[in-house]
Protein backbone atom coordinates (compact mmCIF):
# COMPACT_ATOMS: atom_id res chain seq x y z
CA UNK A 1 0.00 0.00 0.00
CA UNK A 2 3.27 2.39 0.35
CA UNK A 3 4.11 1.82 -2.95
CA UNK A 4 0.61 2.51 -4.34
CA UNK A 5 0.60 5.32 -2.25
CA UNK A 6 4.43 6.70 -3.59
CA UNK A 7 3.16 5.97 -7.59
CA UNK A 8 0.16 7.71 -6.89
CA UNK A 9 1.94 11.08 -5.16
CA UNK A 10 4.42 11.25 -7.98
CA UNK A 11 2.06 10.85 -10.52
CA UNK A 12 -0.12 13.45 -9.08
CA UNK A 13 2.89 15.88 -8.94
CA UNK A 14 4.38 15.41 -12.32
CA UNK A 15 0.58 16.41 -13.41
CA UNK A 16 1.12 19.62 -12.09
CA UNK A 17 4.12 20.31 -13.08
CA UNK A 18 3.03 19.19 -16.80
CA UNK A 19 -0.24 21.43 -16.03
CA UNK A 20 2.06 24.00 -16.29
CA UNK A 21 3.01 23.72 -19.34
CA UNK A 22 1.55 25.03 -22.68
CA UNK A 23 -0.82 22.96 -24.21
CA UNK A 24 0.07 21.60 -27.34
CA UNK A 25 -2.27 20.93 -30.57
CA UNK A 26 -1.56 18.67 -33.50
CA UNK A 27 -1.12 21.85 -35.48
CA UNK A 28 0.91 23.41 -33.62
CA UNK A 29 2.94 20.21 -33.43
CA UNK A 30 3.13 19.81 -36.74
CA UNK A 31 4.34 23.45 -37.15
CA UNK A 32 7.57 22.45 -35.11
CA UNK A 33 8.47 19.30 -36.95
CA UNK A 34 8.45 21.24 -39.83
CA UNK A 35 10.38 23.95 -38.93
CA UNK A 36 13.18 21.47 -37.40
CA UNK A 37 12.97 18.30 -39.89
CA UNK A 38 16.40 17.89 -41.87
CA UNK A 39 14.71 16.05 -44.77
CA UNK A 40 12.05 18.54 -45.36
CA UNK A 41 15.50 21.31 -45.51
CA UNK A 42 16.88 19.03 -47.55
CA UNK A 43 14.38 18.55 -50.08
CA UNK A 44 13.59 22.33 -49.79
CA UNK A 45 18.03 23.24 -51.01
CA UNK A 46 17.45 20.43 -53.76
CA UNK A 47 14.94 22.43 -55.06
CA UNK A 48 17.03 25.06 -54.81
CA UNK A 49 19.69 23.31 -56.38
CA UNK A 50 17.85 22.39 -58.94
CA UNK A 51 16.48 25.88 -59.97
CA UNK A 52 20.18 26.87 -60.14
CA UNK A 53 20.54 23.89 -62.56
CA UNK A 54 17.94 25.38 -65.30
CA UNK A 55 19.21 29.00 -65.00
CA UNK A 56 23.26 27.28 -65.86
CA UNK A 57 21.93 25.60 -68.79
CA UNK A 58 19.87 28.52 -69.94
CA UNK A 59 22.83 30.49 -70.66
CA UNK A 60 24.07 28.04 -73.16
CA UNK A 61 21.81 30.24 -75.44
CA UNK A 62 23.96 32.89 -74.91
CA UNK A 63 27.02 34.34 -76.39
CA UNK A 64 30.11 33.29 -74.90
CA UNK A 65 33.07 35.92 -74.47
CA UNK A 66 36.68 34.78 -73.79
CA UNK A 67 39.83 36.57 -73.28
CA UNK A 68 43.37 35.61 -73.88
CA UNK A 69 46.62 36.93 -73.60
CA UNK A 70 49.99 35.39 -73.92
CA UNK A 71 53.52 36.36 -73.71
CA UNK A 72 57.19 34.66 -74.94
CA UNK A 73 60.26 35.35 -74.66
CA UNK A 74 63.15 33.35 -76.26
CA UNK A 75 66.73 33.48 -74.58
CA UNK A 76 67.85 31.64 -78.27
CA UNK A 77 66.23 34.32 -80.76
CA UNK A 78 66.07 32.65 -84.29
CA UNK A 79 67.48 33.95 -87.62
CA UNK A 80 65.17 34.68 -90.52
CA UNK A 81 67.21 33.61 -93.63
CA UNK A 82 65.75 35.45 -97.03
CA UNK A 83 68.17 34.68 -99.36
CA UNK A 84 71.49 36.89 -98.92
CA UNK A 85 69.66 38.53 -95.56
CA UNK A 86 69.51 37.53 -92.84
CA UNK A 87 66.90 38.94 -90.22
CA UNK A 88 67.11 38.15 -86.14
CA UNK A 89 63.62 37.76 -84.86
CA UNK A 90 62.91 39.73 -81.57
CA UNK A 91 63.05 37.51 -78.30
CA UNK A 92 59.79 38.99 -77.27
CA UNK A 93 56.10 38.41 -78.95
CA UNK A 94 53.20 38.84 -77.21
CA UNK A 95 49.32 38.93 -77.51
CA UNK A 96 46.00 39.62 -76.29
CA UNK A 97 42.72 39.00 -77.15
CA UNK A 98 38.77 38.35 -77.13
CA UNK A 99 36.19 36.14 -78.86
CA UNK A 100 32.73 35.83 -78.89
CA UNK A 101 31.02 32.90 -79.73
CA UNK A 102 27.38 32.43 -80.68
CA UNK A 103 25.56 28.72 -80.85
CA UNK A 104 22.84 29.32 -84.01
CA UNK A 105 22.07 25.44 -83.66
CA UNK A 106 22.62 22.78 -81.23
CA UNK A 107 21.05 19.73 -82.70
CA UNK A 108 18.22 20.58 -80.01
CA UNK A 109 20.90 19.31 -77.37
CA UNK A 110 20.68 22.76 -75.64
CA UNK A 111 16.40 22.96 -75.40
CA UNK A 112 16.77 19.34 -74.84
CA UNK A 113 18.74 19.97 -71.02
CA UNK A 114 16.75 23.03 -70.79
CA UNK A 115 13.73 21.48 -70.38
CA UNK A 116 14.78 18.97 -68.53
CA UNK A 117 16.23 20.82 -66.04
CA UNK A 118 13.00 22.60 -65.59
CA UNK A 119 11.36 18.85 -65.42
CA UNK A 120 13.75 18.27 -63.06
CA UNK A 121 13.08 21.11 -61.02
CA UNK A 122 9.48 19.86 -60.95
CA UNK A 123 10.48 16.65 -59.83
CA UNK A 124 12.86 18.13 -57.21
CA UNK A 125 9.04 20.38 -55.86
CA UNK A 126 7.42 17.43 -55.70
CA UNK A 127 9.33 15.09 -53.64
CA UNK A 128 9.55 17.89 -51.35
CA UNK A 129 5.62 17.90 -51.34
CA UNK A 130 6.07 13.66 -50.60
CA UNK A 131 8.96 14.71 -48.11
CA UNK A 132 6.71 16.77 -46.27
CA UNK A 133 3.55 14.50 -46.28
CA UNK A 134 5.39 11.88 -45.12
CA UNK A 135 6.81 13.74 -42.20
CA UNK A 136 3.44 14.92 -41.46
CA UNK A 137 1.91 11.79 -41.47
CA UNK A 138 5.04 10.44 -38.49
CA UNK A 139 4.25 13.87 -36.63
CA UNK A 140 0.71 12.95 -36.92
CA UNK A 141 1.64 9.34 -35.35
CA UNK A 142 3.60 10.46 -32.91
CA UNK A 143 1.22 12.68 -31.31
CA UNK A 144 -1.70 10.34 -31.37
CA UNK A 145 0.25 7.75 -30.26
CA UNK A 146 1.39 9.77 -27.05
CA UNK A 147 -2.24 10.84 -26.62
CA UNK A 148 -3.31 7.31 -26.67
CA UNK A 149 -0.30 6.77 -24.35
CA UNK A 150 -1.46 9.29 -21.63
CA UNK A 151 -4.71 7.65 -21.96
CA UNK A 152 -3.87 4.33 -20.88
CA UNK A 153 -1.98 6.06 -17.88
CA UNK A 154 -5.30 7.51 -16.79
CA UNK A 155 -6.76 4.02 -17.40
CA UNK A 156 -4.11 2.09 -15.08
CA UNK A 157 -4.53 4.96 -12.26
CA UNK A 158 -8.17 4.76 -12.04
CA UNK A 159 -8.06 1.41 -12.23
CA UNK A 160 -5.50 1.51 -9.15
CA UNK A 161 -7.85 3.59 -7.63
CA UNK A 162 -10.81 1.23 -8.38
CA UNK A 163 -8.42 -2.23 -6.86
CA UNK A 164 -7.50 0.38 -3.65
CA UNK A 165 -10.87 0.94 -2.31
CA UNK A 166 -11.97 -2.63 -2.75
CA UNK A 167 -8.70 -3.68 -1.02
CA UNK A 168 -9.62 -1.62 2.09
CA UNK A 169 -12.92 -2.99 2.14
CA UNK A 170 -11.27 -6.62 1.94
CA UNK A 171 -9.19 -5.52 4.25
CA UNK A 172 -12.08 -4.53 6.87
CA UNK A 173 -13.97 -7.76 6.26
CA UNK A 174 -10.80 -9.95 6.99
CA UNK A 175 -9.70 -8.40 10.48
CA UNK A 176 -14.12 -8.18 11.57
CA UNK A 177 -13.69 -12.08 10.56
CA UNK A 178 -15.86 -12.49 7.68
CA UNK A 179 -13.58 -13.70 4.85
CA UNK A 180 -10.81 -15.92 4.41
CA UNK A 181 -7.13 -13.95 3.90
CA UNK A 182 -7.69 -15.99 0.37
CA UNK A 183 -9.83 -13.19 -0.80
CA UNK A 184 -7.39 -10.44 0.66
CA UNK A 185 -4.59 -11.74 -0.91
CA UNK A 186 -6.31 -12.14 -4.50
CA UNK A 187 -6.85 -8.57 -4.40
CA UNK A 188 -3.77 -7.74 -2.92
CA UNK A 189 -2.17 -9.79 -5.79
CA UNK A 190 -4.73 -8.02 -8.95
CA UNK A 191 -3.66 -4.54 -7.04
CA UNK A 192 0.80 -5.57 -7.42
CA UNK A 193 -0.13 -6.29 -11.16
CA UNK A 194 -2.24 -3.11 -11.71
CA UNK A 195 0.87 -1.02 -10.11
CA UNK A 196 2.86 -3.20 -12.53
CA UNK A 197 0.53 -2.20 -15.53
CA UNK A 198 0.88 1.46 -14.32
CA UNK A 199 4.66 1.64 -14.64
CA UNK A 200 4.35 0.02 -18.46
CA UNK A 201 1.77 2.56 -19.15
CA UNK A 202 4.11 5.53 -17.51
CA UNK A 203 7.26 4.02 -19.35
CA UNK A 204 5.38 3.70 -22.65
CA UNK A 205 4.24 7.51 -21.96
CA UNK A 206 7.27 8.73 -21.17
CA UNK A 207 8.91 6.92 -24.16
CA UNK A 208 6.44 8.46 -26.63
CA UNK A 209 6.77 11.63 -25.08
CA UNK A 210 10.58 11.53 -26.55
CA UNK A 211 9.47 10.34 -29.74
CA UNK A 212 7.10 13.60 -29.87
CA UNK A 213 10.27 15.92 -28.67
CA UNK A 214 13.15 14.45 -30.87
CA UNK A 215 10.23 15.10 -33.99
CA UNK A 216 10.81 19.11 -33.43
CA UNK A 217 13.75 19.30 -32.24
CA UNK A 218 13.50 19.57 -28.56
CA UNK A 219 14.85 17.85 -25.58
CA UNK A 220 13.61 14.12 -24.98
CA UNK A 221 13.11 15.61 -21.33
CA UNK A 222 10.56 17.70 -21.67
CA UNK A 223 7.22 17.40 -20.51
CA UNK A 224 4.57 17.95 -22.88
CA UNK A 225 0.63 18.58 -22.56
CA UNK A 226 -1.22 17.37 -25.44
CA UNK A 227 -4.50 20.12 -25.91
CA UNK A 228 -5.73 17.35 -28.72
CA UNK A 229 -6.53 14.29 -26.91
CA UNK A 230 -7.93 10.92 -29.23
CA UNK A 231 -11.33 11.66 -27.73
CA UNK A 232 -11.64 14.92 -29.00
CA UNK A 233 -13.77 14.93 -32.47
CA UNK A 234 -12.74 13.90 -35.43
CA UNK A 235 -12.13 17.12 -38.13
CA UNK A 236 -14.36 17.10 -41.23
CA UNK A 237 -12.86 15.57 -44.35
CA UNK A 238 -13.87 16.19 -47.86
CA UNK A 239 -14.38 12.72 -49.64
CA UNK A 240 -12.26 12.91 -52.85
CA UNK A 241 -12.13 10.72 -56.47
CA UNK A 242 -9.21 8.63 -57.02
CA UNK A 243 -9.15 10.69 -60.07
CA UNK A 244 -8.44 14.16 -57.67
CA UNK A 245 -6.19 11.91 -55.69
CA UNK A 246 -3.77 10.88 -58.54
CA UNK A 247 -3.37 14.81 -59.21
CA UNK A 248 -2.47 15.72 -55.91
CA UNK A 249 -0.21 12.42 -55.13
CA UNK A 250 3.49 13.64 -55.35
CA UNK A 251 4.99 10.26 -55.42
CA UNK A 252 2.60 9.68 -58.58
CA UNK A 253 3.21 13.26 -60.19
CA UNK A 254 6.73 12.38 -59.97
CA UNK A 255 6.13 9.56 -62.83
CA UNK A 256 4.68 11.19 -64.90
CA UNK A 257 7.14 13.84 -64.94
CA UNK A 258 10.25 10.78 -65.45
CA UNK A 259 8.45 10.17 -68.48
CA UNK A 260 8.56 13.67 -69.76
CA UNK A 261 12.26 13.66 -68.42
CA UNK A 262 13.28 10.27 -70.49
CA UNK A 263 11.75 11.85 -73.61
CA UNK A 264 13.55 14.93 -72.95
CA UNK A 265 16.87 13.26 -72.70
CA UNK A 266 16.08 10.95 -75.93
CA UNK A 267 15.74 14.68 -77.31
CA UNK A 268 19.40 15.09 -76.22
CA UNK A 269 20.77 11.75 -77.29
CA UNK A 270 19.28 12.25 -80.82
CA UNK A 271 21.47 15.70 -81.32
CA UNK A 272 24.76 14.40 -81.48
CA UNK A 273 23.63 13.20 -84.41
CA UNK A 274 22.42 16.72 -86.41
CA UNK A 275 23.95 19.54 -87.53
CA UNK A 276 25.43 21.93 -85.52
CA UNK A 277 25.88 25.67 -86.35
CA UNK A 278 27.91 28.54 -84.59
CA UNK A 279 29.09 31.70 -85.33
CA UNK A 280 31.75 33.75 -83.73
CA UNK A 281 33.95 37.05 -84.18
CA UNK A 282 37.48 37.50 -82.37
CA UNK A 283 40.36 40.15 -81.80
CA UNK A 284 43.75 39.97 -81.26
CA UNK A 285 46.28 42.87 -80.92
CA UNK A 286 50.13 41.94 -80.68
CA UNK A 287 53.41 41.07 -82.02
CA UNK A 288 53.07 38.71 -85.09
CA UNK A 289 54.62 35.07 -84.64
CA UNK A 290 57.16 35.85 -86.78
CA UNK A 291 58.36 39.12 -84.77
CA UNK A 292 60.50 41.36 -87.35
CA UNK A 293 59.70 44.25 -86.14
CA UNK A 294 58.31 44.49 -82.82
CA UNK A 295 55.53 46.32 -83.86
CA UNK A 296 52.13 44.87 -82.51
CA UNK A 297 49.20 44.33 -85.21
CA UNK A 298 45.47 44.06 -84.93
CA UNK A 299 43.94 40.56 -85.89
CA UNK A 300 40.21 40.78 -86.55
CA UNK A 301 38.18 37.67 -87.30
CA UNK A 302 34.28 36.53 -88.09
CA UNK A 303 33.94 33.22 -88.81
CA UNK A 304 31.21 30.58 -89.01
CA UNK A 305 31.11 27.43 -88.40
CA UNK A 306 28.63 24.18 -89.39
CA UNK A 307 29.31 19.90 -88.47
CA UNK A 308 27.58 17.58 -89.98
CA UNK A 309 27.27 13.92 -88.67
CA UNK A 310 28.01 11.71 -91.73
CA UNK A 311 28.61 7.92 -89.93
CA UNK A 312 28.42 6.03 -86.37
CA UNK A 313 28.00 2.78 -87.86
CA UNK A 314 24.42 2.71 -86.36
CA UNK A 315 24.66 4.34 -83.38
CA UNK A 316 22.21 6.50 -83.80
CA UNK A 317 19.90 4.00 -84.02
CA UNK A 318 20.60 2.35 -80.99
CA UNK A 319 20.35 5.19 -78.88
CA UNK A 320 16.58 5.07 -80.52
CA UNK A 321 16.29 1.91 -79.50
CA UNK A 322 17.77 2.28 -75.35
CA UNK A 323 15.53 5.38 -75.08
CA UNK A 324 12.22 3.94 -76.49
CA UNK A 325 12.85 1.08 -73.82
CA UNK A 326 13.23 3.66 -70.87
CA UNK A 327 10.43 5.57 -72.14
CA UNK A 328 8.50 2.28 -71.61
CA UNK A 329 9.96 1.00 -68.00
CA UNK A 330 8.49 4.99 -66.61
CA UNK A 331 5.13 4.15 -68.22
CA UNK A 332 5.07 0.66 -66.80
CA UNK A 333 6.37 2.19 -63.77
CA UNK A 334 3.50 4.98 -63.62
CA UNK A 335 1.08 2.05 -63.82
CA UNK A 336 2.62 0.01 -60.67
CA UNK A 337 2.72 3.46 -58.65
CA UNK A 338 -1.25 4.35 -59.67
CA UNK A 339 -2.44 1.04 -58.36
CA UNK A 340 0.02 1.21 -55.22
CA UNK A 341 -2.09 4.49 -54.64
CA UNK A 342 -5.67 3.47 -55.46
CA UNK A 343 -5.16 0.65 -53.08
CA UNK A 344 -3.70 3.24 -50.46
CA UNK A 345 -6.63 5.62 -51.04
CA UNK A 346 -9.41 2.82 -50.86
CA UNK A 347 -7.87 0.77 -48.09
CA UNK A 348 -7.74 4.03 -45.92
CA UNK A 349 -11.58 5.08 -46.89
CA UNK A 350 -12.37 1.95 -45.40
CA UNK A 351 -10.25 1.93 -42.11
CA UNK A 352 -11.44 5.42 -41.11
CA UNK A 353 -14.86 4.14 -42.26
CA UNK A 354 -14.51 0.98 -40.09
CA UNK A 355 -12.79 2.57 -37.18
CA UNK A 356 -15.43 5.43 -36.80
CA UNK A 357 -18.00 2.37 -36.48
CA UNK A 358 -15.92 0.64 -34.09
CA UNK A 359 -15.87 3.61 -31.91
CA UNK A 360 -19.53 2.89 -31.27
CA UNK A 361 -19.46 -0.52 -30.50
CA UNK A 362 -16.91 0.33 -28.01
CA UNK A 363 -18.49 3.13 -26.83
CA UNK A 364 -21.85 1.33 -25.92
CA UNK A 365 -19.79 -1.65 -24.49
CA UNK A 366 -18.38 0.41 -22.24
CA UNK A 367 -21.00 2.13 -21.13
CA UNK A 368 -22.91 -1.68 -20.24
CA UNK A 369 -19.55 -2.59 -18.61
CA UNK A 370 -19.20 0.76 -16.68
CA UNK A 371 -22.81 0.04 -15.12
CA UNK A 372 -21.98 -3.88 -14.60
CA UNK A 373 -19.37 -2.28 -12.65
CA UNK A 374 -21.39 -0.07 -10.46
CA UNK A 375 -23.79 -3.14 -9.53
CA UNK A 376 -21.49 -5.80 -9.06
CA UNK A 377 -19.77 -3.26 -6.79
CA UNK A 378 -22.62 -2.35 -5.08
CA UNK A 379 -23.82 -5.63 -4.53
CA UNK A 380 -20.08 -6.64 -3.31
CA UNK A 381 -20.31 -4.39 -0.94
CA UNK A 382 -23.92 -5.22 0.42
CA UNK A 383 -22.86 -9.03 0.67
CA UNK A 384 -24.57 -10.38 -2.15
CA UNK A 385 -21.49 -11.52 -4.46
CA UNK A 386 -18.39 -13.45 -4.30
CA UNK A 387 -15.39 -11.85 -5.01
CA UNK A 388 -14.78 -13.76 -7.83
CA UNK A 389 -17.99 -12.17 -9.54
CA UNK A 390 -16.40 -8.50 -8.44
CA UNK A 391 -13.31 -9.32 -10.19
CA UNK A 392 -14.69 -10.57 -13.60
CA UNK A 393 -16.78 -7.04 -13.58
CA UNK A 394 -13.68 -5.10 -12.92
CA UNK A 395 -11.36 -7.24 -15.78
CA UNK A 396 -14.87 -6.62 -17.93
CA UNK A 397 -14.59 -2.99 -17.37
CA UNK A 398 -10.87 -2.83 -18.06
CA UNK A 399 -11.14 -4.79 -20.97
CA UNK A 400 -13.66 -2.45 -22.11
CA UNK A 401 -11.61 0.61 -21.73
CA UNK A 402 -8.78 -0.50 -23.36
CA UNK A 403 -10.91 -1.54 -26.63
CA UNK A 404 -12.12 2.17 -26.45
CA UNK A 405 -9.35 3.48 -25.99
CA UNK A 406 -7.81 1.24 -28.92
CA UNK A 407 -10.50 2.49 -31.18
CA UNK A 408 -10.43 6.07 -30.55
CA UNK A 409 -6.20 5.55 -31.53
CA UNK A 410 -6.93 3.41 -34.74
CA UNK A 411 -9.75 6.38 -35.72
CA UNK A 412 -6.96 9.00 -35.49
CA UNK A 413 -4.57 6.95 -37.47
CA UNK A 414 -7.02 6.12 -39.91
CA UNK A 415 -7.45 9.83 -40.80
CA UNK A 416 -3.73 10.10 -40.21
CA UNK A 417 -3.38 7.78 -43.26
CA UNK A 418 -6.51 8.97 -45.21
CA UNK A 419 -4.58 12.29 -45.69
CA UNK A 420 -1.42 10.98 -46.42
CA UNK A 421 -3.33 9.07 -49.10
CA UNK A 422 -4.88 11.72 -50.91
CA UNK A 423 -2.17 14.20 -49.82
CA UNK A 424 -4.33 16.36 -48.06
Amino acid sequence: MKRLVLLLVCFAEAMLFVGAQTPLSLEAYKDSVWAYNQNIRIASKTVEAAKAVAKEIRTGYLPNIDASASYNYNFNPQVLSLGSIKEELYATTWRAGAEVNQPIYTGGRLSGAYNSAKIQEEIARLEEDLTVDNITYSAEIAYWNTSAASAYMDLTLQYLGILQRLYKTVQTRFEDGLISKTDLLKVETNLKQAEYQFSKAEQNYTNSCVILNVLMGQSPETPIVLSDSIQSPAPFLSMQTIEEVLERRPDYQIKVREIDLQKEQGNVDRSEFLPKAAIGASADYGTPVINLTGDPLWSPIVYAKVSVPVFYWGKSKHSRDKNKALTVIKELSLSLTQDEVRKDFQTAVNNMAESSRQIEIADANMKVAGESLDLHTFSYDEGRISILDLESAQIAWLQAYISLIGSLLDHKLAIAAYRKASSE
